[in-house]
């Protein structure tokens, strides 16, 4: 191959990294709740993309398309959706739903493609990353009145570009994952003697992460995040996981602090408090974690650190204290709207309880249609004929139970199957004693994937093709890192 041809394949491969970054940034933006005519032209805009890849593969003589069994149920599962538009219930929405599968399908390639190469990966992460703190950002404006956003703020609940509390609230804890990996990992400065200071910048993105987190309300995601940090920390290899854990806690107390006045700020419009408690809890977050990572670099040697730390803990506790006084004894702990969720957490609850009778009602449409279910939006269309209780309505919060109506048991097996390889790459990638930065990076993609994976069993956040597309992005992300000896 000549200089020539080297040049410009790689300047192909760079068009490619940029686009499929802009991609995973703006695609929050663009994906609201009851889906757009903007999701019609992200499988256009990635099929482009795919495209250019496919061709710079072809230029360079290489034919390895699809190798391994796990490529061929990401495409089985996207045939699968568009085949099931000649037997749906609805040919609208099954061709909706059969793009965005195409979609899953060309982001797993291309992905794969990337981190096969070892181009890319840092890129696109720090892009999606980086587009939910936007997103985070752009929720905390819409809240204060900042920003024109429809759905972004109802009931004391930031819903932010998603419109829908729940979804936002699985992202952002992903993101939180993602980003203690990134902050341990150093990011794009990690190699740059000097600069390491740059990775405070995910400091204040975790703290925003963390932050709304908390502000949407999600009783579900407050569930899951502990549990699936912890089962990260405990991961970690090289020693990180307490590290991670400090970090962790650092922000989480940040964030709970912010969180006790920015409700009544956001009411009252009062944006320069606002913005004052925002960034009192800012630097809390930072001069904490400067205080861990300094205790950890220095240890018995620095004589002053712990006294320092305490100092700023007590500080903060102290301030906090004077702060909520007046207030009952479980919201001295723990900011009032988020304890008022909490306390809803319950079986009996009636959003609930009509999650179980929508799940019911998902089984009996399944056990009239096991095989090929009914295509795409099947649950939305054939629902009312197997309504259990006429006084509820809406998505079936389960996006398993989804897949099972739209493409049977078919479809169901090849989403588990897709899971269950993925999880085998996880494992032999792990295994690998000896490759320890790309053990910790798969681990925090696996841990981030099990939050989007283990709340879409409880909602329907994966229905968003922005939420859809991130989790296919990891899992072609450990596709392509896994050894060429895996045949898997």
């Amino acid at each position: 191959m000549n200089q020539r041809r080297k040049e410009i394949i790689n300047a192909l491969d760079h068009v490619v990294m940029l686009g499929f970054a802009g991609l995973f940034f703006l695609s929050p933006f663009v994906d609201r709740m009851f889906f757009g005519v903007e999701q019609g032209r992200a499988p256009a805009f990635i099929l482009g993309l795919s495209l250019i890849s496919l061709g710079g593969k072809v230029w360079r003589g290489e034919k390895d398309f699809l190798q391994k069994p796990l490529d061929y149920l990401v495409l089985a599962f996207f045939v699968l959706y568009g085949a099931a538009v000649f037997w749906a219930a609805d040919t609208t929405l099954a061709r909706e739903e059969a793009g965005k599968a195409f979609s899953y399908f060309l982001v797993y390639w291309l992905t794969y493609q990337l981190a096969q190469k070892g181009k890319g990966v840092s890129l696109v992460l720090n892009a999606i990353y980086f587009s939910g703190v936007a997103v985070a950002l752009t929720g905390m404006a819409g809240a204060a009145g900042l920003v024109p956003l429809e759905g972004g703020f109802v009931n004391e609940r930031i819903s932010s570009t998603f419109g829908y509390p729940n979804a936002l609230a699985a992202f952002l804890g992903t993101l939180v994952i993602l980003g203690i990996y990134l902050f341990e990992d150093g990011g794009p400065a990690a190699g740059f003697v000097g600069w390491r200071w740059l990775c405070y910048f995910y400091v204040a993105g975790n703290y925003v992460l963390m932050t709304v987190f908390f502000a949407s309300g999600s009783r579900g995601a407050f569930l899951l995040l502990p549990a699936v940090a912890f089962l990260f920390f405990l991961g970690l290899p090289g020693g990180r996981g307490l590290a991670g854990a400090g970090h962790f806690v650092v922000v989480l107390l940040a964030a709970l602090a912010a969180n006790y006045r920015i409700m009544a700020y956001f009411r009252a419009s009062d944006l320069s408090s606002l913005a004052l408690w925002l960034g009192f809890g800012l630097v809390c977050a930072l001069l904490g974690q400067a205080v861990l990572q300094a205790a950890s670099r220095w240890g018995k040697k620095g004589k002053y650190v712990y006294p320092v730390f305490f100092f700023i803990f007590a500080l903060v506790v102290g301030y906090g204290g004077l702060q909520v006084k007046n207030y009952p004894v479980p919201v001295k702990v723990i900011p009032e709207h988020i304890v008022a969720r909490m306390q809803k957490i319950d079986l009996d609850q009636s959003s609930v309880q009509a999650r179980f009778t929508l799940w019911k009602d998902a089984l009996r449409i399944v056990r009239d249609h096991p095989v090929l279910g009914l295509g795409g939006g099947a649950f939305e269309v054939i629902y009312p004929a197997y309504k259990e209780n006429p006084s509820i309505r809406g998505q079936v919060h389960n996006h398993y139970l989804k897949v099972w109506t739209e493409t049977g048991s078919v479809g169901l097996a090849i989403f588990g199957g897709i899971w269950l390889l993925y999880f085998y790459l996880v494992c032999r990638i792990y295994g690998q004693k000896q490759e320890g930065e790309k053990r910790a990076l798969v681990w925090a993609l696996f841990c981030a994937s099990v939050m989007l994976g283990s709340h879409g069993a409880i909602d329907y956040d994966l229905s968003f093709q922005a939420l859809s597309m991130v989790l296919f992005c990891f899992f072609g992300m450990v596709r392509g890192m896994a050894p060429l000896t895996v045949r898997i």
